[in-house]
């Protein structure tokens, strides 16, 4: 005779284990589906940036070339922060365009000499490519230079001053590396009354982001250069609200 003893707490526990399941997979999904979107808006940032980069391309090239460099600092929210505070990650790009059909000819004026512009979130600035002379101008590039020293077989000012216009070996323009400070602050306010409580979190950070612009002033032609420190910001400021009752 074969006897089957019921136990009560055995359909509990496989109730317990089914909740630990969903918890364990159903916050692995949740996180997996956060990269993806992160990832998204990175792509679609970028793309953003390169569009508009050509559009301003061809707003700033009147005669000539230009050449129009945008950055923008973008935040990307963690998936992982209950309150969505990641990082502040930059997306650049730049283009190109040619408005001249005489661009085998020296410029006559200053305005028609080609133009590097950069544009770090709506700050613009503008440095010429070239002299009137058909010389080196305020952006220099390092091989472009050593080439034309190699090939001259002359001791120009650029060749000469060449260790001092690039010290580090690098060319001018946004140096690659930069420094990103973040700070965040956050506080919580719990208020109760006879029908509830009214809890109000706030959340405000900032990521500033120092750059490096190293150029030559325009028609130095001392060997001296310039490294200006230019800072950026990205701040956003919320507050979370809700009532629960007694």
């Amino acid at each position: 005779m074969e006897m089957k003893l019921w136990a009560p707490w055995a359909t509990g526990c496989k109730k317990g284990q089914a909740i630990l399941e969903l918890a364990v997979f159903g916050s692995i999904l949740i996180m997996l589906l956060g990269v993806l979107v992160s990832y998204g808006m990175k792509y679609n940032f970028q793309q953003q940036v390169m569009q508009e980069a050509f559009r301003k391309a061809l707003g700033v090239t009147a005669v000539r070339h230009s050449t129009y460099v945008l950055i923008k600092d973008r935040h990307i929210p963690d998936p992982s922060n209950p309150f969505g505070i990641g990082a502040v990650v930059p997306a650049m790009s730049s283009a190109s365009v040619t408005r001249d059909y005489r661009l085998h000819e020296t410029a006559d004026t200053e305005d028609e000499l080609p133009r590097l512009y950069l544009d770090i979130n709506g700050d613009i600035r503008a440095f010429k490519t070239t002299d009137l002379s058909g010389g080196q101008g305020e952006i220099l590039n390092y091989d472009t230079c050593k080439t034309q020293c190699f090939e001259s077989g002359n001791a120009e000012w650029y060749c000469d001053k060449l260790d001092i216009l690039f010290p580090d070996g690098e060319s001018m323009g946004v140096q690659q590396d930069y420094v990103q400070d973040m700070k965040v602050n956050s506080g919580t306010e719990r208020v109760e009354r006879a029908s509830g409580i009214t809890t109000a979190d706030n959340v405000n950070w900032q990521g500033d982001i120092k750059r490096t612009m190293v150029y030559r002033p325009y028609g130095d032609e001392t060997g001296n250069i310039v490294k200006e420190e230019i800072v950026s910001s990205v701040s956003q400021n919320q507050t979370y609200e809700w009532e629960t009752p007694f």
